[in-house]
């Protein structure tokens, strides 16, 4: 690796440098070194904001993408039963472009291995608010 990042005049920090395993049933920890620092293996890790697990499933990043689903539904929710002032086509619109952010800009609804319908079933949620 260190002939690769001379090569291309990169300089990578080994301590914030991880590794990871992309292969199923696997749960063992590698076990390697660069510039003399053994590296953190971290089975999750997260690249362009995207949750990887060691099977390629997205199942972690879909749970976070869910959380985050349900906290702006809940939110939207809350601004439509107060006395808040904004009509429902402007809460639509606004609960529109926050969720679909969120999901359709992830390569997780494109796996056939994710259920993705808890997603939809939670964007269609706030839908019904209005």
């Amino acid at each position: 690796m260190n002939k690769y990042f001379s090569k291309y005049r990169l300089k990578p920090n080994p301590a914030k440098t991880e590794v990871c395993a992309f292969r199923p049933k696997t749960r063992e920890e590698l076990k390697m070194t660069f510039q003399g620092v053994l590296l953190k293996h971290n089975f999750t890790p997260k690249y362009l904001g995207i949750t990887l697990d060691h099977t390629l499933t997205f199942k972690e990043h879909l749970d976070k993408t869910k959380k985050k689903v349900r906290f702006r539904v809940n939110l939207t929710q809350k601004l439509a039963s107060t006395g808040w002032g904004a009509n429902a086509k402007t809460l639509r619109t606004a609960a529109a472009l926050v969720l679909n952010v969120n999901i359709l800009y992830s390569p997780a609804h494109k796996s056939q291995t994710v259920n993705r319908a808890s997603i939809l079933t939670r964007t269609s949620s706030a839908g019904r608010i209005f």
